[in-house]
């Protein structure tokens, strides 16, 4: 029976076809600067808002630093988040494939491998992507929650200011971006564990062929580290920041063990 040939590693199926994925892919630039892109532009519409509703003349007045004005902090911290996240996502999915054509080699001496790879790295699924970007929304009352802990005041029309209604909307773009990065994250980090399964022979003196399973938990861990950075920014509203810190790290340690959970145990029964 012929084998079917293993995915190639630049063939971009494995990516849920929302239209960011593919906004990422149709740009002719490194997703970094994609994502820099949307973070500066949303940072200058801020800016804008701010201006045009007197935003800035608090600042410029003296009676508050830049980083005391909460609107200005988490109008900042959203801009930021909003070009990151989807980024992030998109990286994940770059260093799945790239190190699933590194594992090429031993998937194709696999009588099952190649047939296995391409079924366990087909699309992720884009409904679950969806509903993942749903679960992300409801994250969005609860940190609001997390800062203004009086629910009542979200029920006053004062509340509603300019720089609060840009941070709403951008903030649900954020949320759902993190739900869909989590679901990446976690969905990759699955598949490489499954993957370890399709291995009929682990060389104990040739160890540096299983890398590609360490790089993924390390690449998808970065990220999560790099998110805690970013939320950081917002540190002075202590609750807030102690939550999503906490958040990160746990999505962090996952995204880290995970990939290398199969992996470690192909090790052991090699070992015995």
């Amino acid at each position: 029976m012929t084998k079917q040939p293993l995915a190639e590693p630049n063939a971009d199926r494995e990516a849920p076809l929302s239209w960011t994925e593919r906004f990422y892919r149709a740009v002719p630039v490194s997703p970094i600067w994609v994502g820099v892109g949307i973070a500066v532009g949303l940072l200058a519409l801020f800016l804008a808002i701010a201006w045009a509703f007197g935003g800035l003349t608090i600042v410029r007045s003296g009676d508050l630093e830049l980083w005391e004005y909460r609107e200005a902090r988490f109008g900042i911290l959203v801009a930021v988040l909003a070009g990151y996240l989807p980024t992030a996502r998109r990286y994940v999915v770059l260093g799945a494939k790239k190190n699933l054509g590194d594992l090429s080699s031993l998937l194709e001496s696999s009588s099952r491998g190649s047939a296995a790879a391409q079924r366990r790295f087909g699309r992720l699924d884009a409904r679950a992507a969806r509903r993942a970007g749903l679960l992300g929304i409801l994250l969005l009352p609860i940190t609001a929650l997390l800062v203004d802990r009086d629910p009542a005041l979200f029920l006053q029309r004062e509340y509603y200011g300019a720089e609060q209604v840009f941070a709403w909307i951008v903030g649900a773009w954020v949320v759902w971006s993190f739900g869909a990065f989590v679901y990446a994250t976690l969905g990759y980090a699955r598949r490489f564990s499954d993957l370890a399964g399709q291995l009929e022979r682990i060389d104990l003196l040739d160890l540096q062929k299983l890398a590609p399973f360490a790089r993924q938990g390390l690449r998808s861990a970065l990220l999560w580290l790099v998110l805690l950075s970013l939320v950081s920014l917002n540190a002075v509203d202590l609750i807030w920041f102690s939550t999503l810190a906490a958040i990160a790290l746990v999505g962090g340690t996952a995204a880290l063990i995970l990939p290398v959970r199969g992996i470690h145990l192909r090790l052991r029964q090699a070992k015995q």
